[in-house]
C-alpha cells in the first residue's frame, strides 16, 4: 500500500502517528525517504492524537468559539435576547459541533470546557446575567451542549439498530439474552434488560442509551432540537 501511494504522495509532507500502548513504533519509508513520526495530526479540521483523546481538539474548538464570542460582545451594541441568541447559534455553536461525532468528549474536564462557552454566551444578555445557567437556557430556549450530544448519540444508535445506516449492529453493540423477561416498550427493547454494552472505536464514544434517555424523560424537547 505504501509503495503504491509513493507515486502520488509527497513523502516529505507525510507523517506517522503510532497508536496503542503495545505499538512497536516501527519506522516507515516512502521512496527511500523516512517518514517523520508525530503525536498528533490535523485533518479536515479535526486533530487526532496518538492516545485517541479529544482534549486537544476541544481546546482548539473552544479557542475559536471564544474569539468569535468576544467579537460579538465587543461589536454588538444592542444585546437583546433574540439578537445574541441568533448570532450565537449561527456563528459560535457550529464551531463547537463541527464533526463532533468523531471527537465527542467523554472526560469531564473537556465537557465542562466546552459548556463554558455557552455559559459565557448567555451571560452577554444583560437581563439574564443574574440568573442561573439552567434558567438562562430556558429563557433563550436552548439546551446544554452536553445534552445535545447525548441526543445525537441516541439518534445514531436508533438508526443503527433499525438498519438505516447500513452498519452491522454486532460491530458496536452486544445484547443481553433475556428473552424470558417481559419488557415494556417497542420491539427494540426486547432482549436488552440492561444498557447496551458499547465499544469504543477510533476515538468515538457512544453513550449508554438508557442513561441518555433518563435526561430527556419528562421533558418536552426544545424547538431548537429540530
Amino acid at each position: 500500500m505504501v509503495s503504491r501511494l509513493a507515486d502520488v504522495v509527497n513523502a516529505s509532507k507525510c507523517s506517522v502517528v503510532h497508536m496503542g500502548h503495545n505499538n512497536t513504533r516501527a519506522s516507515y519509508s516512502m521512496n527511500n525517504t523516512n517518514l517523520k513520526t508525530s503525536t498528533q495530526e490535523r485533518d479536515l479540521g479535526v486533530t487526532i492524537c496518538d492516545d485517541l483523546k479529544s482534549s486537544v481538539n476541544c481546546v482548539e474548538s473552544v479557542k475559536k468559539a471564544n474569539r468569535i464570542l468576544g467579537c460579538i460582545k465587543r461589536s454588538i451594541t444592542n444585546k437583546r435576547k433574540d439578537i445574541i441568541t441568533k448570532l450565537y447559534k449561527q456563528l459560535v455553536r457550529p464551531l463547537l459541533e463541527y464533526v463532533v461525532q468523531s471527537w465527542n468528549p467523554y472526560l469531564q474536564k473537556d465537557i465542562n470546557l466546552i459548556e463554558k462557552v455557552q455559559r459565557r454566551a448567555t451571560k452577554i444578555i444583560p437581563q439574564l446575567r443574574d440568573m442561573s445557567y439552567p434558567d438562562r437556557l430556558k429563557s433563550v430556549n436552548l439546551t446544554s451542549l452536553h445534552l445535545m450530544r447525548h441526543r445525537g448519540d441516541m439518534l445514531e444508535v436508533f438508526k443503527i439498530l433499525t438498519g438505516r445506516e447500513g452498519i452491522k449492529e454486532d460491530y458496536l453493540f452486544t445484547r443481553n439474552n433475556v428473552n424470558d423477561i417481559n419488557l415494556r416498550g417497542h420491539m427494540y427493547n426486547k432482549g436488552a434488560a440492561r444498557p447496551l454494552k458499547m465499544l469504543r472505536t477510533a476515538g468515538c464514544r457512544l453513550s449508554g442509551v438508557r442513561e441518555s434517555a433518563r435526561g430527556f424523560r419528562g421533558h418536552a424537547p426544545h424547538p431548537d432540537f429540530f
